[in-house]
């Protein structure tokens, strides 16, 4: 009987860090999308540093 709760806990824990897994790749798939538009809002910006490094670098 021991066996099959430390089976069960094992499992719940196994079940546990999947789900907390999933949840890191929708937070860094969001965070690559968001990080995306900001780095496309930048270059579109003509007042920004971050545009006149990126035309001095070409």
């Amino acid at each position: 009987m021991a066996r099959l709760l430390q089976w069960l806990d094992r499992s719940q824990l196994v079940k546990a860090q999947d789900e907390e897994i999933e949840e890191l790749r929708r937070e860094i798939e969001r965070l690559r999308s968001q990080n995306e538009r900001i780095r496309g809002s930048m270059r579109r910006c003509i007042t920004c540093d971050y545009r006149a490094e990126v035309n001095a670098a070409r």
